[in-house]
């Protein structure tokens, strides 16, 4: 005869997959999208580019919005023009409203949203889909949502430069 112990217990072990999932859910939740993106090794060069500019405490203190973060491989493939603006910034506002491009002042579900054709997200660039993959401003959309307790952290393989999309 199965006791209620051992079916408690192979449940467990069985959807030990999904609680680890849920579990580490849970824990990005409770974190800012700021401390998400600063704890993700991926987006050390932004991260370190947003404080360089000192827009650290502007991140932190973020409420209901999406950041858009190159992952750090994306840096590799700028011209040399591009790597000089953003590595040899001497204007400060500038290399803010870069770091600025990437944030939507909203919580954005990219993944929820039916495409039939191009749409404007709020922030001023263009999201699309081609073959399941999503796109904004042709850049494509890397990593799976990153929720947070006040919004969303993608992880995108370019950096979306202001008009660049338009």
């Amino acid at each position: 005869m199965i006791s209620k112990k051992t079916i408690i217990t192979a449940t467990l072990l069985v959807s030990s997959g999904l609680l680890m999932s849920f579990m580490s859910y849970a824990a990005e939740m409770q974190r800012s999208i700021y401390q998400l993106a600063s704890e993700n090794k991926r987006f050390d060069v932004f991260i370190n580019l947003a404080e360089d500019a000192g827009m650290e405490s502007e991140l932190q203190n973020l409420d209901a919005a999406t950041l858009f973060i190159p992952v750090n491989k994306s840096f590799d493939y700028l011209s040399d023009a591009q790597r000089n603006f953003i590595f040899g910034q001497e204007d400060i506002a500038a290399l803010r409203k870069l770091i600025r491009h990437h944030v939507v002042y909203d919580k954005v579900n990219i993944y929820g949203i039916h495409q039939k054709h191009d749409e404007a997200l709020p922030g001023n660039f263009d999201i699309s889909t081609e073959d399941g993959v999503y796109y904004l401003d042709g850049v494509k959309v890397m990593t799976r949502a990153y929720e947070a307790s006040n919004g969303v952290v993608y992880g995108i393989d370019g950096v979306l430069f202001p008009g660049a999309g338009k």
